[in-house]
């Protein structure tokens, strides 16, 4: 997992990791390879997104983080962020490919990464 932790398969880890609660680990195949599953909840006044415009887990806790308690649009938008993500990570990798909303007006949506090959050496397009 994160920071050095180690994860086996049938435990059921809870892990706060900055700003990030992490709970129901568990290991999956997607798209023919293993990963790490678990539901990730930002935390307000902790969370730090990498970047604040465009953060992996979108959430009142990430709004605030970039834009303030005084954001307009943080009142309409309050309720139909999602609090809660299920978020996969590649284990060989570390990159991550999948992102699910839980709740808010996004459950049911998601985004992804595939991973078509790894260690291999990269053939550039050819000129012309």
């Amino acid at each position: 997992m994160a920071v050095g932790l180690s994860w086996e398969p049938g435990e059921d880890p809870v892990v706060q990791v900055d700003g990030v609660e992490v709970t129901d680990v568990v290991e999956v195949e997607l798209r023919g390879r293993r990963t790490w599953q678990a539901v990730c909840r930002p935390l307000v006044d902790t969370y730090d997104p990498r970047c604040g415009c465009c953060p992996l887990l979108d959430s009142v806790a990430s709004r605030l983080a970039e834009y303030g308690p005084d954001d307009p649009n943080l009142e309409r938008d309050r309720t139909s962020l999602p609090t809660a993500y299920l978020v996969s990570l590649d284990v060989q990798t570390g990159i991550v490919v999948d992102v699910s909303p839980q709740d808010g007006d996004g459950a049911g949506s998601s985004f992804g990464n595939e991973i078509h090959v790894v260690d291999e050496p990269l053939r550039p397009p050819r000129a012309g």
